[in-house]
């Protein structure tokens, strides 16, 4: 299998989406939590429609540059779970 830069970007972008959409549900439904819009690999693979061998990938990837943030160990079939990391910017 080749490796396609431009394929990798794409299938970041739909996982991402997948996760901005649970966190847009989230905050309609008026959860406070981020948690509330966690989302397992079973989850993100259903909502991007991305091959759920690439939502682990892309998972351990985005864990590792810390845009997200594992929840815990889930076993199969769910996989684990997964949320936005919620950075706080203080002034001081």
């Amino acid at each position: 299998m080749i490796f396609d830069p431009e394929e990798h970007e794409k299938a970041k972008a739909l996982y991402l989406q997948a996760i901005l959409g649970a966190v847009d549900e989230a905050e309609k439904a008026g959860d406070a939590s981020p948690h509330d819009a966690a989302l397992s690999e079973l989850e993100i693979t259903e909502r991007s429609g991305l091959s759920r061998h690439l939502v682990e990938r892309l998972s351990d990837e985005l864990d590792q540059t810390g845009l997200i943030q594992c929840l815990g160990g889930v076993g199969p079939p769910r996989g684990r779970s997964y949320c936005l990391r919620a950075c706080v910017k203080s002034n001081d």
